[in-house]
């Protein structure tokens, strides 16, 4: 089902791109399995636009975005709300499926963020390893973690059943290449250079319609005056 394009991103032979405007994504969304719950995200939960972003950690395009998703976040702060979802390729990358498992380990100890920063930031030395998960719990050590605990969630049924979710919750809403962006439940598609435009236009619309009803009432008692 997935094949990789070049050595800068995950892919499949069609882009996240609705194949056509036919598709209520409102109701796709809406019918999808929940994912893991509760879900990793930042931003308040009354935020008037969430991002869902599906990821695979050993996918580079996926590493190249994550300061642009950190940017979103510091630029619009509660205004968005940011989901992150595991979507390991493990028919392409062999150690995707362990990295999502280390970060949901790490998140079970209050440190799953510190947890992604660190295995996107460092995607080619662990990427490249013949022993991943011992480089992962080396970065558990450093980030102050039981590590024997960790080790031991990283194998367990907990961790492994909340990635599952999220693959679930991905294939049903379409997902095809990684990373894939969902912005008030509409896909971005291949549009990753403008990501933070495409959010601040999203939320610009949003509050112009959230103020609009507001306007309409007040112009009948204006135009009486």
């Amino acid at each position: 089902w997935f094949m990789g394009r070049s050595n800068t991103g995950t892919t499949a032979s069609n882009s996240n791109k609705p194949a056509g405007t036919e598709k209520n994504w409102a109701e796709i969304m809406s019918k999808a399995p929940p994912g893991a719950s509760p879900a990793w995200s930042k931003g308040s939960p009354s935020a008037l636009v969430t991002v869902e972003e599906f990821a695979d950690f050993q996918c580079p395009t996926c590493a190249s975005m994550n300061p642009k998703v950190n940017e979103v976040r510091a630029a619009f702060g509660e205004r968005v709300r940011i989901i992150f979802r595991q979507f390991p390729l493990t028919q392409i990358h062999p150690h995707a499926y362990d990295a999502a498992c280390a970060t949901e380990a790490a998140g079970l100890q209050g440190k799953f963020w510190e947890m992604q920063n660190e295995i996107f930031n460092n995607q080619q030395t662990w990427g490249n390893s013949p022993d991943a998960r011992k480089i992962f719990a080396e970065y558990a050590k450093n980030l102050g973690l039981d590590v024997q605990k960790f080790s031991d969630d990283m194998m367990g049924l907990a961790v492994k059943n909340r990635v599952d979710a999220d693959l679930q919750r991905g294939r049903a809403v379409d997902v095809r290449s990684t990373p894939a962006f969902y912005i008030n439940g509409k896909p971005l598609g291949n549009n990753l250079a403008g990501f933070k435009d495409e959010v601040e236009a999203e939320l610009k619309r949003v509050e112009a319609a959230k103020a609009a009803p507001a306007a309409n009432t007040a112009a009948p008692a204006n135009a009486n005056k």
